[in-house]
């Protein structure tokens, strides 16, 4: 699991809300926090509570912030007059002597007791999966075993080279047809790593080989959300979150497509 990091900080930059006047945006290293007009000046020290953070209701009840919190205590990301709130902060001075043991940049969490928050796995799944191991695919981390960048603000040098990935949802119905690279088309159940696949590169726009490197099945579709789409007369069946991408309006969601945009398929080459 990720680490929960709840630093002691030091606000190294306030910024005027461009659509509220008594609110202002604090950045705490790779961090943004809506705060109250005048509530933090630069150099302030004070303790950031990230979003997953758990707080007991002790804590929360003495920080004035348990209304603000889930039924549960936990911290939230959420939206300010248009601006993203990531998490909290609270003054130094409202947590006693006792604090003052630690410095700027030491990890409190264990010390105010605040928990990382963990979704709860259904009974049901439980009992399905008990006597099936999933494999570990590399190229997908668990959600809650990624570290969060915004606490590594200089991880990244300005002439370091990165690959950026996009987390993708949505899903293909097991009879969905899919061309390989020799012009065959198969359901997409039946494709297995290894396989290549006609695939579209987004720099040169065209269609290219690729080689399949891991298949993810879904086996629980009961609940799921379907809708067909009628893409020049060959019928898709996926969640309603599965993305296509468009020449007109980029990735869209098959939810929002319309009638006016143009979906990029093998078929248009």
């Amino acid at each position: 699991m990720s680490e929960l990091i709840v630093p002691i900080v030091k606000l190294d930059e306030i910024r005027k809300h461009p659509n509220a006047d008594q609110l202002e945006i604090a950045i705490v290293g790779g961090w943004q926090v809506v705060v109250k007009k005048d509530q933090f000046k630069l150099n302030d020290t004070g303790i950031f509570f990230p979003p997953d953070s758990v707080l007991e209701q002790k804590l929360s009840d003495q920080l004035g912030v348990t209304n603000y919190l889930s039924s549960k205590g936990r911290v939230k990301a959420i939206r300010l007059r248009g601006e993203p709130s990531h998490g909290f902060l609270a003054h130094i001075k409202d947590f006693g002597e006792s604090i003052k043991v630690f410095k700027v940049g030491d990890n409190v969490a264990e010390f105010l007791g605040v928990k990382k928050y963990e979704e709860a796995v259904p009974v049901q799944k439980l009992i399905q999966n008990r006597d099936r191991v999933l494999p570990e695919i590399p190229e997908f981390p668990k959600y809650t075993d990624i570290e969060n960048f915004r606490n590594f603000p200089d991880v990244f040098k300005d002439d370091d080279f990165v690959v950026i990935t996009e987390k993708v949802h949505g899903c293909l119905h097991k009879d969905t047809l899919i061309t390989l690279a020799n012009g065959e088309k198969v359901p997409i159940s039946q494709i297995k790593r290894g396989y290549s696949i006609l695939s579209f590169d987004e720099k040169t726009k065209t269609f290219i080989p690729s080689k399949v490197k891991h298949v993810i099945k879904r086996d629980n579709t009961k609940k799921i959300k379907w809708m067909e789409l009628d893409i020049d007369g060959n019928i898709i069946c996926c969640t309603v979150n599965h993305k296509f991408l468009t020449s007109n309006r980029g990735w869209i969601e098959a939810q929002n497509l319309t009638e006016t945009d143009d979906i990029i398929s093998n078929i248009d080459f």
